[in-house]
């Protein structure tokens, strides 16, 4: 919606990925079958470290992304770019 263009998301998911996969961590629940760059090992709650799924599970993952969504939806409406649906000629049921 900020950029209106599949580019940003696709993006900020590769580099997501690619970093957590590059430190050794679980990507969405999967391990490397290749290892990392670097091998880490979480240790501490769950609820800060992700578990077993990886650290985008974890509090500090969550409040990352939505801290970013909130930014990128400040923008969208700042600039326009995200309007109610009646105003772009779609129907609300």
């Amino acid at each position: 919606m900020a950029t209106r263009a599949l580019w940003l998301p696709i993006g900020i998911h590769f580099a997501w990925n690619v970093a957590e996969a590059g430190f050794g961590t679980a990507v969405s629940g999967k391990s490397s079958e290749f290892g990392g760059l670097i091998q880490t090992r979480l240790s501490g709650p769950t609820a800060l470290t992700g578990g077993t799924f990886g650290p985008e599970a974890g509090l500090a993952g969550i409040l990352t992304c939505l801290a970013t969504a909130a930014l990128l939806l400040r923008h969208a409406v700042r600039t326009d770019r995200a309007r109610r649906a009646e105003s772009i000629g779609h129907r609300v049921m």
